[in-house]
């Protein structure tokens, strides 16, 4: 999280504590990858904890590297695919889950050119003004609109899907991200990343109320 390593923890059990109730709600396999966000963000909460404490720590420095990385990895590669598949999975309408497949689409290439930037450019993560900031070297080419496209694939499915509920929990995240843009421009990976994991305290509600029956078979 963006102010220490304790608050960084705090929310990672809170958030893991959601996260296993939401999963014990799932009612059928396709509704898991959903129920499981909370869990996911509860490890990337955890992974930036052990940063703040290699950063602030040398004699932990040796972790800074493997934390930065693994931080950047749920950041940048996984949640621009994870969040529309999530979705899709649980879609009912045929016409939306359509819609939501052009998003993964989408996701999947921004996950990719992430990829790329972590592979082939070194990253580093470092305090400022109470945050991790983390600075990446790679060349610039594409990344207005490689970002613009990560942030659509990652708010807009929930604002598409027919699910119940599902429309609170993309609200929420737009605006977590507009906080984060807004008064934590520099920050904005770390400050969105904590902000949506504490949004994602939604999802137990959503999954409660999911119905038992299967889903219609997605189209294509």
């Amino acid at each position: 999280m963006c102010f220490s390593a304790e608050a960084s923890f705090a929310a990672s059990a809170a958030i893991c504590a959601i996260g296993t109730l939401s999963v014990a709600k799932a009612k059928q396999a396709r509704q898991l990858p959903f129920a499981g966000i909370p869990l996911i963000f509860s490890v990337q909460q955890a992974i930036e904890g052990l940063l703040w404490i290699a950063l602030r720590n040398p004699e932990y420095a040796a972790w800074q590297s493997k934390a930065t990385y693994s931080f950047l990895f749920f950041a940048q590669l996984f949640w621009p695919f994870w969040v529309p598949l999530a979705t899709l999975l649980l879609e009912t309408d045929p016409r939306r889950a359509r819609i939501l497949k052009g998003f993964l689409g989408l996701g999947i290439l921004v996950s990719l050119y992430f990829a790329y930037r972590q592979i082939f450019h070194a990253a580093h993560a470092r305090i400022d003004l109470h945050h991790i900031t983390y600075d990446l070297d790679f060349p610039y080419h594409w990344v207005i609109l490689a970002g613009t496209v990560y942030v659509i694939v990652t708010l807009a499915p929930p604002l598409i899907s027919s699910v119940r509920r599902m429309a609170v929990f993309g609200v929420a995240m737009v605006f977590s991200f507009a906080i984060s843009l807004l008064f934590y421009f520099n920050f904005v990976t770390s400050v969105w990343c904590f902000f949506a994991a504490l949004v994602s305290v939604i999802i137990f509600y959503i999954v409660r109320e999911l119905p038992p029956r299967a889903a219609v078979r997605l189209p294509g």
